[in-house]
C-alpha cells in the first residue's frame, strides 16, 4: 500500500492511500505529515522487531522449519551455499 502526499487548495496537506483510494489524513502541516510517516514506520519497525524476536526463539529451540518451512538451513548447509569469501574464511573453524 502506498501513501501520496497531496497539496490542498488552502496550502495544507492531505494523504491519499492508494490501497483504499481514501484520503486518510487532511489539513496537515509539513510537520504533521512528517510525523504521520514517522509513526507509520515506527509501527512497521515494531512489528519487524517482534517477528525477528519470535523467529530467533524458534531457531534457538530447533524449530527453524516453523519459520522457513522446507527451506530451513543448518549451519553446515548455510556455510556450504555461502559465496562470500571473507565470511567463509572467518567461519571455517566451526565446520567439522
Amino acid at each position: 500500500m502506498s501513501h501520496q502526499i497531496v497539496l490542498q487548495p488552502d496550502g495544507k496537506f492531505c494523504i491519499l492511500s492508494s490501497g483504499s483510494d481514501s484520503i486518510i489524513a487532511w489539513d496537515g502541516t509539513e510537520e504533521e505529515i512528517l510525523k504521520f510517516f514517522i509513526e507509520e514506520k515506527e509501527k512497521e519497525l515494531k512489528k519487524t522487531v517482534d517477528t525477528v524476536r519470535k523467529n530467533i526463539e524458534l531457531v534457538k529451540t530447533g524449530k527453524s522449519e516453523q519459520v522457513y518451512y522446507q527451506f530451513a538451513e543448518t549451519f553446515e548447509s548455510a556455510y556450504r551455499i555461502n559465496k562470500d569469501k571473507e565470511s567463509r574464511e572467518a567461519l571455517k573453524h566451526l565446520i567439522p
